[in-house]
């Protein structure tokens, strides 16, 4: 059954792009597979129930301080315009993500309509549905956010500072 999951998991990924719940089900099924594998060790070696306590805490609590090292935002919105020539990409979940992300969401309208070219070339289904964001829509949303972000950090003091907004805003002027 886990298999099975991995496999609808890959495939939804895959048609329509990385998304933080569709990244905590890999985890998960990473966690159930471990719980299987100390099931199975707890079955032929005897093992007690405090070993099943105990690895399968230690592997939950390594998975979840393993997750808080990467910048989820920045990997999502990269990845979804990277692959955007065979998934859909969500404009409205797009300029959502933290600011972080805002360098790689940040699109020319010359880009976003070549983005938009393939999906409707790649999409089985219409992509100019009343839910999804068009590019115009995304591009005005997500500019606005760009200019706030560079007003607010502008205004920062010394106590305000961080290493990510200090990132995004020099990889922001470089843009």
């Amino acid at each position: 059954m886990v298999f099975s999951v991995v496999l609808r998991n890959y495939w939804y990924i895959n048609y329509f792009g990385l998304a933080y719940k569709r990244i905590a089900v890999l985890f998960f099924l990473l966690l159930t597979i471990i719980g299987l594998i100390t099931i199975i060790i707890k079955i032929l070696k005897l093992k007690s129930t405090f070993y099943l306590w105990r690895i399968n805490g230690f592997a939950l609590f390594t998975v979840l301080i393993l997750t808080t090292c990467v910048n989820w935002d920045m990997l999502i919105a990269k990845f979804n315009f990277q692959h955007y020539d065979r998934s859909l990409i969500d404009y409205r979940f797009m300029s959502k993500l933290n600011n972080s992300a805002l360098p790689y969401t940040l699109k020319t309208l010359d880009e976003l309509e070549k983005i938009n070219k393939a999906q409707e070339e790649v999409m089985p289904f219409s992509i100019y549905l009343p839910y999804l964001w068009d590019i115009y829509t995304y591009q005005v949303e997500v500019s606005i956010k760009k200019e706030k972000f560079i007003k607010r950090y502008q205004h920062t003091n010394l106590l305000e500072w961080n290493l990510a907004d200090y990132q995004t805003f020099k990889k922001l002027e470089k843009l």
